[in-house]
C-alpha cells in the first residue's frame, strides 16, 4: 500500500450534509505520481453521491483524527489549493511534559475537591453525564462516552447532577480532553482541578507527555499544565 484516504459524510444541524477528509497520505517514495490527487478526486465523487454540498479538510466530527493540514506540509497545501479548496481557520494543539508536571495541591484545592464532589466517574454516572452533555455540550457526547469506556473521566457534582467534566485517554492514548464546565459553575477553578486529576492519571499510566488537541485558552494550559504549543493545522473547504 502506497497511499490511504479516509472520508466521512456527516449530517449537519440544518439537515445539510458535509464531507470530511479525515486522512490523506502517500508514502514518500510514491509521491508526485498523482496518487493523492486520484484519492482526493474519488472522495469528492463519493461525497457528491451522498449529496454533500461542501468538503472540509480538518475540524472533523469525532473520532478526532487531525485538526487539518499541518502548517508546514507544503505539498498538501499546494494539492488542495490546486484543487480549488479555500483555506479556512487555524487549529492549534498543545503538548504538556508530564515528566515535569508536579501540581501543588493547596489546602484550598483539597477543600474544593471535596466541596465540588470531584471524583473519577464510573459506569453508574453515565446517565447523569449524558444528561449534562446533551444539555450543554452535545458535540462532545461521543468523545466523553468513549473516555468512560476506554480512558478516565473526572467529574464535579452538585447533588445528583454533573456540573463539570474532564477526560483522559478517551479517543487516543496520552490525550487530554475534552473538558467542560456548566456556565453557572465557572470561575471556581473546577477546570484546573479536573485537568490535574486527568494529567496525574496519564502520568501514572506511563505517558511522558499529554497531547491537548484543538485548544482554546492557550494561557490556561500553559499556566496550569506547563503546556507548550504543538502542531498547528489549517483547515480547507470546497463547494462540490
Amino acid at each position: 500500500m502506497v497511499g490511504a484516504a479516509l472520508g466521512v459524510a456527516h449530517k449537519q444541524a440544518d439537515g445539510s450534509k458535509r464531507g470530511f477528509v479525515k486522512y490523506l497520505a502517500v508514502t514518500p517514495k510514491a509521491r508526485r505520481q498523482g496518487i493523492a490527487t486520484l484519492m482526493l478526486t474519488e472522495l469528492e465523487r463519493r461525497f457528491q453521491k451522498r449529496d454533500c454540498l461542501e468538503v472540509r479538510v480538518g475540524e472533523c466530527p469525532p473520532p478526532y483524527v487531525s485538526g487539518g493540514v499541518p502548517l508546514l506540509s507544503t505539498a498538501a497545501h499546494c494539492l488542495l489549493l490546486g484543487r480549488g479548496y479555500q483555506r479556512g481557520g487555524t487549529v492549534i494543539d498543545m503538548e504538556a511534559n508530564l515528566k515535569a508536571f508536579k501540581p501543588v495541591w493547596t489546602d484550598a484545592d483539597k477543600k474544593m475537591v471535596k466541596a465540588a464532589g470531584i471524583r473519577k466517574a464510573g459506569p453508574k454516572d453515565a446517565a447523569a453525564i449524558r444528561a449534562m452533555l446533551q444539555a450543554a455540550f452535545p458535540f462532545w457526547v461521543w468523545e466523553v462516552e468513549a473516555a468512560l469506556r476506554k480512558g478516565s473521566v473526572f467529574i464535579a457534582t452538585r447533588g445528583d447532577d454533573v456540573t463539570a467534566f474532564a477526560c483522559a485517554a478517551g479517543t487516543h492514548p496520552g490525550w487530554f480532553g475534552p473538558m467542560g464546565t456548566l456556565e453557572v459553575e465557572r470561575g471556581r477553578g473546577l477546570g484546573r482541578l479536573l485537568m490535574w486529576k486527568c494529567l496525574e492519571v496519564l502520568k501514572k499510566d506511563g505517558a511522558k507527555s499529554a497531547r491537548i488537541p484543538w485548544v482554546g485558552p492557550i494561557p490556561f494550559y500553559s499556566r496550569y499544565a506547563g503546556a507548550q504549543l504543538g502542531p498547528v493545522f489549517w483547515t480547507f473547504t470546497k463547494r462540490v
